[in-house]
């Protein structure tokens, strides 16, 4: 769902010569008004299934961000896919969302840290099974990417906004000889 449609669903109209007197952007207002209901859709999500979900943030959260990067990512791309530092494996979904694969080709019972990509401008980042994790995807408004990593950030699953499902095992798959963005 892209902003436009979040906005049109809660039907809100914005009237927003007030703020420009103010020097306040409508764009700035408006991604306001949709991170409050980005995160709000998370917060319900969690709330409404009863998931067990392990919210991490401030330095902790930061040092998994860094990790993350750090082991799977080269530089500080737009969307990280666009620069894994391995040659991922892409994973057919028969052109469904990668979502409706996901127990089959995972372990209800592990452990991910669970990376949501908020516009790729940061991250909501989760610690819980991949079960519940699964609940949350299905039911959540709004998911663009995310990203499943390990807790030893040996294996990553990357689902994109293109519905790809791509893997990483960062002791099978090939790095990039040219260390650039593939």
């Amino acid at each position: 769902m892209d902003k436009n449609q979040i906005l049109e669903k809660v039907g809100w109209r914005i009237k927003v010569e007030p703020y420009l007197q103010y020097g306040i952007s409508p764009h700035g207002i408006i991604l306001s008004m949709i991170d409050d209901l980005f995160f709000k859709e998370i917060e319900r999500t969690i709330e409404d299934n009863h998931l067990p979900f392990q919210k991490i943030e401030d330095a902790d959260k930061e040092i998994l961000v860094q990790r993350l990067y750090d082991t799977f990512v080269i530089g500080n791309p737009y969307a990280l896919w666009l620069s894994f530092k391995y040659v991922p494996y892409s994973i057919d979904c028969n052109m469904e969302d990668p979502y409706f694969h996901l127990l089959d080709l995972i372990d209800r019972n592990t452990v991910f840290y669970f990376f949501i990509d908020y516009e790729h401008i940061g991250f909501v980042v989760y610690k819980a099974k991949l079960s519940d994790i699964h609940i949350f995807i299905g039911d959540c408004e709004g998911l663009d990417e995310y990203y499943l990593v390990t807790e030893d950030f040996m294996e990553l699953y990357s689902i994109t906004d293109h519905d790809d499902l791509l893997y990483i095992d960062v002791r099978k798959n090939e790095m990039r000889i040219d260390n650039k963005p593939g």
